[in-house]
């Protein structure tokens, strides 16, 4: 059977938004129902659900891909690299990198009305509570999450976005914004895309850490790729970034004829997905083998996060 009222996922700390299972026709092709349930879901409403079907089952490895890429782009924003850059982040680029993707995939595949997933939202709160960061930057934050997995679905996913899509994904995000306290937000898709676009306009500031937040960054992706993909890393990263990225990183530019065959060679990854579909099914974090400085398995959501801003937030939480 392809799918199942029962959830045979729902161990250890997983947990997500209600509904159905599903699993791979003959073990490797994608599976039309899970299409069927997001084209029958409302976009506001079960937007927790589209996100985690999303996540989980239809765009696993183009989201992955597109927060990698999104991550590369917090040491372009002034405010977020000179805290990185204070804060010695290009020392501890891997566990920044672990932490990171573990509590924000963490609701994502759980959604805000699960223990788990408000769990997650509230903590990396207290974490970015220990810093002074402008309420205006976690909106950019937000559109920059609105943005990067819509944009690298639509330019490489294994089939096209649909409307109902992007809009679950869009209400999704800025429920965690509304959680966050984030107090100004974009009100449409398109006006996401617009406030990323008017920020990067190539006259923005850029912090003196900049470039060695990128090079610590390269550094991450090369580390965690196969060991045959590790001489092509670093021209795979660069060959995916805008001016902006480059303009930040002290990077050249690179000609189109250099980016081409990464974009082809996407092109055919996807083309690959549509008709051999592999990977874990559904896809969640917990399950993640490759944590570099969690080698024993995924943290609590609460030990997740720098080491010494968790010394401090434990020890405010027991004088009070």
């Amino acid at each position: 059977m392809s799918t199942s009222s029962a959830n045979p996922m729902q161990d250890g700390t997983f947990t997500h938004p209600p509904g159905p299972s599903y699993s791979r026709p003959l073990g490797f092709m994608q599976n039309r129902r899970v299409a069927e349930e997001i084209a029958s879901l409302d976009p506001e409403k079960d937007c927790q659900r589209i996100a985690y079907l999303m996540v989980s089952y239809e765009y696993s490895t183009e989201i992955v891909s597109a927060l990698n890429m999104a991550y590369f782009g917090s040491g372009a924003t002034k405010a977020i690299a000179d805290i990185l850059g204070r804060t010695d982040f290009s020392q501890n680029a891997m566990k920044r990198y672990d932490d990171t993707r573990f509590l924000i995939w963490k609701f994502m595949e759980s959604g805000w009305d699960t223990e788990q997933g408000h769990r997650a939202i509230m903590h990396m709160n207290k974490i970015h509570g220990q810093f002074r960061i402008p309420n205006e930057r976690f909106g950019l934050a937000i559109c920059a999450f609105i943005n990067a997995p819509l944009i690298w679905i639509e330019n490489f996913g294994w089939r096209k976005i649909t409307q109902t899509e992007r809009l679950g994904w869009f209400n999704f995000w800025i429920g965690v914004g509304r959680l966050m306290g984030i107090e100004r937000m974009p009100k449409s898709p398109e006006e996401s895309l617009q406030w990323t676009q008017d920020y990067f306009s190539g006259d923005e500031e850029l912090s003196e850490y900049s470039p060695a937040i990128g090079e610590s960054q390269f550094k991450v992706f090369v580390k965690r790729a196969s060991w045959y993909k590790r001489p092509f890393m670093r021209w795979y990263l660069h060959a995916l970034m805008n001016p902006a990225l480059e303009r930040a990183y002290g990077l050249k530019k690179m000609p189109i004829a250099l980016k081409l065959p990464a974009a082809i060679a996407l092109k055919f990854s996807a083309l690959r997905r549509k008709i051999f579909a592999g990977g874990m099914y559904p896809y969640f974090i917990d399950r993640e083998a490759s944590f570099e400085t969690y080698p024993n398995g995924t943290p609590i959501v609460e030990d997740a996060g720098p080491t010494r801003i968790l010394e401090r937030i434990k020890a405010r939480s027991s004088e009070s």
